[in-house]
């Protein structure tokens, strides 16, 4: 489902590997996650199918941008949002 990147999420990415602050690293993950469910819907009502898969992986990204807002720190935020597969069967406050 991704395509090529853009010069913007390139810039966007590599601003995020920078020293941001959490609430502007959680901003840009909350501007990307909601541009990849555009598409997810846009997919489903063109196909007329929904893809599980890409479901679950909305959803733990999801996840991710909630718990990188509470994290103890800038860095376990970063890693958190990096890294979303890695909350497979972390239960959903």
């Amino acid at each position: 489902m991704k395509g090529k990147r853009t010069k913007l999420e390139e810039l966007v990415d590599e601003l995020a590997e920078e020293g941001l602050p959490r609430h502007m690293r959680v901003a840009y993950a909350l501007y990307d996650l909601a541009r990849d469910m555009v598409r997810a819907a846009n997919e489903a009502r063109d196909t007329e199918a929904v893809d599980q898969g890409e479901l679950e992986r909305l959803a733990r990204r999801a996840l991710a941008v909630v718990l990188a807002a509470q994290a103890e720190n800038d860095q376990k935020a970063r890693e958190i949002l990096s890294h979303p597969h890695r909350l497979k069967g972390v239960a959903c406050p």
